[in-house]
């Protein structure tokens, strides 16, 4: 099986994630490792069946990003706690992870950044520019 971070833009809402996640739960040969605001992780055996999925759920596939398996996923606590916050701090973790290589845990009491396999210095200058505390796991 392969490990894939998928890009999901219009899967925002929790309800809009749990509908992702039960389609893909409902397929075989596929393991949900994580669903956030427009990403979510699997590993799965068959890619078409992966977005048809998705697509039937009612929402689109932007990119499909294969990961280690193993993960390098990096860490760190914020003070990013909304998705205004997230709005604010959007535009520099792209610029610095990539679209869709990060994620925000803001239900999490240490508001939990993930950001898969980048430069820990670069995402926490990235993070301090837009005005937010970070720091490393």
């Amino acid at each position: 099986m392969k490990r894939a971070k998928i890009t999901i833009p219009d899967m925002q809402s929790e309800h809009c994630r749990t509908r992702v996640q039960n389609a893909l739960g409902k397929l075989d040969n596929t393991v949900v490792h994580d669903v956030q605001p427009g990403t979510a992780e699997v590993s799965y055996s068959d890619e078409a069946a992966l977005i048809k999925a998705i697509q039937d759920a009612g929402y689109s596939v932007e990119h499909i990003a294969e990961v280690s398996a193993t993960g390098s996923n990096l860490q760190f606590k914020t003070n990013i706690n909304c998705e205004g916050c997230i709005a604010r701090v959007t535009p520099a973790l792209d610029a610095a992870a990539g679209a869709g290589n990060w994620s925000v845990d803001t239900a999490a009491r240490d508001k939990v950044l993930t950001v898969q396999g980048s430069d820990a210095a670069g995402i926490t200058e990235a993070v301090r520019s837009a005005g937010f505390r970070i720091e490393k796991i």
